[in-house]
């Protein structure tokens, strides 16, 4: 598990493709599966 920290000054959407880019990246590297959630 994963936990990612984003600015508060981040809007929702620029928090989930940051996330969704950052875990396609780990994804690549690492190889599995990824669920990601953007939590308010």
């Amino acid at each position: 598990m994963q936990l990612v920290f984003f600015r508060p000054s981040l809007s929702i959407e620029e928090s989930r493709r940051l996330l969704e880019s950052l875990t396609k990246m780990f994804e690549q590297i690492h190889g599995g599966e990824h669920i990601s959630t953007v939590f308010p």
